[in-house]
């Protein structure tokens, strides 16, 4: 019994020792892949001192200040599109006034015809001038929704 039991002892200390090798060789193989990836935070996120991830968010950044300018030049570009819109439209509007005070102050019918039909003609350009603005409006409203959901 004593052999029997001297047996299993020396069985037990050589799985023992075949286990205590695997117990080191895993913790090589975990040590040489936490050196190989990136580190993470105690929440998960990668830690930003790993030069790949750093150099990521770097690259995304400057993505983001390019699409930025390109958007704010495109809203500089259609605030002064709208800016000289409304300009012109002041304008057709102090024209249309000058013409209703001129035929309010006519006494020839002739030249009553012609500025009625220079009325009507300023009144169609007055209400496509006001589908334009409002396009412009509603596309420079879509821009700015654009633009906040961006950020």
């Amino acid at each position: 019994e004593i052999i029997k039991k001297k047996h299993e002892l020396e069985r037990l200390e050589k799985l023992y020792q075949q286990e205590k090798l695997n117990v080191e060789r895993l913790e090589k193989e975990l040590e040489d892949v936490r050196q190989g990836s990136f580190s993470l935070q105690p929440d998960g996120r990668p830690s930003l001192g790993d030069g790949k991830v750093a150099q990521a968010l770097r690259k995304e950044n400057e993505d983001l200040l390019k699409q930025l300018n390109e958007m704010q030049k495109v809203h500089v570009f259609k605030t002064k599109q709208l800016q000289d819109r409304i300009d012109e439209l002041k304008h057709m509007e102090v024209e249309c006034n000058n013409l209703r005070e001129e035929i309010s102050t006519m006494r020839h019918e002739s030249s009553f015809q012609e500025k009625e039909t220079q009325i009507v003609e300023l009144k169609e350009k007055i209400t496509r001038y006001e589908v334009v603005y409002e396009d412009t409006i509603t596309g420079i409203g879509r821009y700015s929704a654009r633009t906040t959901n961006c950020g």
